[in-house]
C-alpha cells in the first residue's frame, strides 16, 4: 500500500481539520465498528486519513467514491453498503470475526440538520452478529452549507465500547435504539462546544453571518444577527455602569426582539438574569426578587402601561431600583457608548465566566406557597439546547426553519426550546408577546410560513380551534409540553392541519427538557426517550402500583435551589437528599422496554382514598372521556371519613356524575375514579405558561360545598 498517499492526504486534511482522539486508531487492536453520524456525501472523506490500512468502509452504493479517488486512498478497501440487500451485511460480519475493521454511517444519507438520523436496518446488529465493540465518531460542521461558510469541521474519535443493548426486546429493535443513543452521546461528549451563552452567540453569528436575518416580533422590530450582537453589546456597556458582575438583575419583559437584546446583554457583561413572572401578581415578584436578592429590574414603560403593571412597579419601587429601557436610550446613543460597542461586538474573546457559573434564575409557579429560585448555569442551558439539537435535528441549512415563539421566557419551556434553542441553531425566531390571542396566532401562521412551533395542550387547542386549515399547514415539528397531551388536541391538529403533535417531557430543573418525542423515535402515547446523557431512576411509591417517582441527573441539571426567606444563596442539588447530582422530580412515571418514559401524574396530585392512591390526572382523564369539548381539573380535599375526597372542577357547564359512571363501567375504571362531587366554573384558573393553577381551583373546589 502506497503509505506516502495516506500521509499526504492526513497533512491536507488536517490544516483544516480540528481532530480529537484519533492517536489511538493507528494502534495494532482486534475487531471494531467505527459508527459515524452523516451529514454530507463526502463525509467519508474526513474518515479516510485516520482509518488503520485494510478497514473496510461500507457506503451507501451512491456516495462510493469514483474509482480514481479509492485507487489513491488505496489503505482502504471500499464496499457498497445497500440497505434494500438482505445480503450485504455479510462480507462486513466476516471480516469483522476474522479481526478486521469496519467503517461506516449509522444513518445511510446524509441530511445536514446536525441530528443523527434514522439508524439502517441491519447496522445496528453487527456488533452483537460479530462481536465486537463499537467507536463512536461524531463529525461537526461538515454540512454543505456550513463548509460553503468556512466553518472549520471537526472530528472526535471516542474509544471503543460494547453496544448497551436492552434484553427483552426485539434484537433489531434493541439495537436499533442502543446504536442511536449511543451516536447522540457521543454528539453531546464531542468536544468544541461553547462554554458561555454570549460565547455561543458570537459563535453562531459567525457561522450565520452578521447580515442574515435572526428575529423579529409583532410590533415589528427586525434584527440580523449582526444588528443583534451588537445591540446587545451597547447595552450591555449601559449595564455595565450601574450592576456588578455576578449580579442576579430582574428581567420584567415579554416575549419580544427586545428582550432578547436584554437577554445577552445581561450575558455579554457576566450579569445573571432573573426572569420574573408578570403575570402572578406583585406579591409573587417582590417575594421573588426577595428570594433571589434582586436589587435591579429592567422593565419598559410602553409594557408596563399596556399590561397594566402599575401596581408592581409601584411595590418593586419599595426595595429595588427599577430601570425602564426608554430612560437608558440617551446614553445608549451617545457616541463614545456607540463606538466602544460596535468595536466590542467584533472581538472574539469573551468574558471570563466560568461555564458552571449561574446563567439565569427561574422561579417556581408558588402553587405551593412562595416562589423559590431554580439556579441554571451556561453549561447546563448549552447542554440541554445541544441534547435538543441532536434529538429534534435543529441544525438545518439558513432559511429551512422558522420557529413561532409565543411562550413567556419566564418559564423554562419558552425560555430554552422556544428562544434559545432555535436562535443557538441558526434558526430564524418570530416572537409574540401573548399566546391567548389564538386569532391574532393564526394569522401570524398564514403569513409567516413557520415550520416550527411549541406550545401547552391549553394554546395548542385554542390556536386549533381557532385557525384556518390553511394556517399551520408548512408546520414540519410542532412539539407540546408543560402539561399532558390530550387525545382530542392532537387529533384536531392532525385532521385539520394534517400536522402530528410531538409530546416532550421536563422540568425547569433540568432546564428544562428530560425526554422528547420525535418522528424518528417516536413511542405512542408517550414523551419520547429521556435526552442523550440523561440518566433516570424510579423509585417505588407505596400504594401506587404503576410506575414509580421519576429521579434523573444530567448534564443539563440545575445548580440548586434558591429557597423563599433564605440569605440567597444556591443550596446545591446535592443537598437535596437523593444523592450528588440526581433530582427528584416529583413526578409518577412509567418506562417501558425500549425507555419510553409516559407520565402518570405528579406525585402531589394524587388522592389517598381508603388507603388507595388515585391520580388525579386519571380522573381527568375520564372526565376527558365525557366531555371532550371543555377542560376539566381535579382536586383532593379533606375529608373526615375516607381521609380525603375528589372534587372536579369543569368547564362544561351542566356535568352529571352519571355520565362518568357510564363510561367508567364501559371501560372498566375502578370507581374510586368517580370524583365525589362536581362543580361547573365558566373558565379554569390558569398560570402565566398555560398550565392549569390547581391552587386557585382548590379554592374553587372548596366553595363548592
Amino acid at each position: 500500500m502506497s503509505n506516502w498517499r495516506k500521509r499526504i492526504t492526513t497533512w491536507g486534511i488536517t490544516r483544516w481539520l480540528r481532530v480529537e482522539g484519533a492517536d489511538w486508531l493507528q494502534a495494532p487492536s482486534a475487531g471494531w465498528l467505527a459508527v459515524a453520524n452523516h451529514d454530507h456525501p463526502w463525509d467519508w472523506l474526513w474518515l479516510a486519513p485516520f482509518l488503520p490500512d485494510g478497514t473496510l468502509f461500507a457506503l451507501h452504493p451512491t456516495e462510493l467514491p469514483p474509482a480514481w479517488l479509492r485507487r489513491w486512498c488505496d489503505w482502504l478497501r471500499f464496499t457498497p453498503l445497500d440497505p434494500l440487500d438482505p445480503t450485504a451485511l455479510k462480507p462486513l460480519v466476516r471480516h469483522l470475526k476474522q479481526g478486521g475493521q469496519v467503517a461506516l454511517f449509522a444513518s445511510g444519507g446524509g441530511f445536514g440538520d446536525g441530528g443523527v438520523g434514522r439508524v439502517m436496518p441491519g447496522i445496528a446488529r453487527l456488533p452483537e452478529m460479530a462481536d465486537v465493540p463499537v467507536v463512536p465518531i461524531w463529525l461537526h460542521n461538515t454540512a454543505w452549507w456550513r463548509v460553503g461558510r468556512r466553518l472549520r469541521p471537526g472530528l472526535t474519535i471516542f474509544v471503543p465500547r460494547p453496544l448497551a443493548v436492552v434484553p427483552g426486546l426485539e434484537r433489531s429493535r434493541a439495537a436499533e435504539l442502543a446504536m442511536s443513543a449511543l451516536l447522540e452521546e457521543a454528539g453531546v461528549q464531542a468536544h468544541g462546544q461553547p462554554a458561555t451563552l454570549w460565547e455561543a452567540a458570537r459563535r453562531i453569528v459567525a457561522e450565520q453571518g452578521r447580515a442574515t436575518p435572526m428575529v423579529a416580533d409583532s410590533s415589528g422590530t427586525r434584527l440580523t444577527y449582526g444588528q443583534w450582537v451588537t445591540k446587545a453589546s451597547i447595552l450591555g456597556a449601559v449595564l455595565k455602569k450601574r450592576t456588578q458582575p455576578g449580579e442576579r438583575v430582574g428581567v420584567l419583559l415579554p416575549t419580544t426582539a427586545g428582550a432578547l437584546v436584554v437577554l445577552f446583554a445581561l450575558w455579554a457583561t457576566g450579569r445573571v438574569p432573573a426572569m420574573l413572572n408578570f403575570t402572578a401578581g406583585a406579591a409573587a415578584v417582590v417575594s421573588s426578587c426577595r428570594t433571589a436578592r434582586i436589587r435591579t429590574v429592567l422593565t419598559a414603560r410602553r409594557f408596563v402601561d399596556k399590561a397594566n403593571l402599575g401596581a408592581m412597579i409601584a411595590a418593586l419601587d419599595q426595595e429595588q431600583t427599577v430601570l425602564h429601557l426608554e430612560d437608558l436610550l440617551p446614553e445608549a446613543r451617545r457616541p463614545a457608548t456607540l463606538l466602544a460597542a460596535w468595536l466590542g461586538s467584533f472581538r472574539p474573546e469573551g468574558l471570563a465566566v466560568a461555564p458552571e457559573s449561574e446563567a439565569v434564575i427561574l422561579f417556581t409557579s408558588g402553587t405551593e406557597g412562595e416562589p423559590k429560585g431554580v439556579a441554571l448555569s451556561h453549561a447546563g442551558l448549552l447542554a440541554n439546547i445541544r441534547q435538543v439539537q441532536l434529538r429534534v435535528g435543529l441544525l438545518s441549512e439558513p432559511g429551512r426553519d422558522v420557529m413561532l415563539d409565543v411562550l413567556p421566557l419566564f418559564h423554562a419551556f419558552g425560555l430554552t426550546v422556544a428562544a434559545l434553542a432555535p436562535m443557538l441553531s441558526g434558526v430564524r425566531v418570530f416572537l409574540h408577546p401573548s399566546p391567548l390571542d389564538y386569532r391574532a396566532i393564526a394569522e401570524l401562521a398564514h403569513r409567516l410560513r413557520p415550520t416550527l412551533l411549541v406550545g401547552t395542550d391549553t394554546f395548542l387547542a385554542g390556536y386549533g380551534r381557532a385557525a384556518h386549515p390553511t394556517d399551520f399547514r408548512s408546520l414540519r415539528l410542532v412539539f407540546a409540553g408543560g402539561e399532558p397531551l390530550r387525545e382530542r388536541t392532537r387529533q384536531l391538529w392532525l385532521e385539520k392541519f394534517g400536522v402530528a403533535i410531538f409530546q416532550g417531557y421536563g422540568t425547569t430543573e433540568c432546564g428544562p427538557v428530560v425526554a422528547v418525542d420525535t418522528p424518528l423515535l417516536h413511542g405512542p402515547e408517550s414523551v419520547g426517550r429521556p435526552l442523550a446523557g440523561m440518566r433516570l431512576r424510579l423509585e417505588a411509591v407505596e400504594g401506587v402500583s404503576e410506575g414509580g417517582r421519576i429521579v434523573v441527573s444530567g448534564p443539563n441539571l440545575m445548580l440548586g435551589y434558591i429557597p423563599p426567606q433564605g440569605d440567597g444563596r444556591v443550596v446545591p442539588v446535592a443537598a437535596g437528599g437523593v444523592g450528588d447530582g440526581w433530582h427528584e422530580i416529583g413526578d409518577v412515571v412509567t418506562a417501558d422496554g425500549e425507555g419510553f418514559v409516559r407520565i402518570i401524574g405528579r406525585l402531589k396530585r394524587f388522592a389517598k382514598i381508603g388507603g388507595e392512591m388515585v391520580s388525579l390526572a386519571a380522573v381527568e382523564a375520564l372526565a376527558d372521556a365525557v366531555w371532550p369539548d371543555h377542560r376539566h381539573a381535579a382536586v383532593a380535599l379533606p375529608d373526615a371519613r375516607k381521609g380525603e375526597r375528589i372534587v372536579l372542577v369543569t368547564e362544561h357547564p351542566a356535568p352529571e356524575r352519571e355520565a362518568l359512571m357510564a363510561v367508567a363501567r364501559r371501560d372498566g375504571v375502578a370507581g374510586l375514579f368517580i370524583p365525589g362531587a362536581i362543580r361547573s366554573v365558566a373558565s379554569l384558573p390558569l398560570l402565566g405558561p398555560g398550565k392549569i393553577d390547581h391552587r386557585r381551583v382548590r379554592a374553587l373546589a372548596g366553595e363548592e360545598g
